[in-house]
């Protein structure tokens, strides 16, 4: 039969690494956003010249 005290044990196991994923996850993403932005502000700056070398 299952034991409660390994039950309980099993689901903050459970808990913590579905905590950890989050944290993972928040910490990605912040990291592709980043990135994105900065590859936005790279491209703004090629469209800038591109444009003011067509004047």
């Amino acid at each position: 039969m299952n034991n409660p005290q390994q039950s309980v044990s099993s689901d903050e196991a459970l808990k913590k690494q579905i905590a950890e994923r989050g944290e993972f996850y928040q910490h990605e993403l912040a990291l592709t956003q980043q990135r994105f932005e900065e590859r936005v502000r790279e491209l703004s700056a090629v469209r800038r010249i591109v444009d003011a070398l067509k004047y």
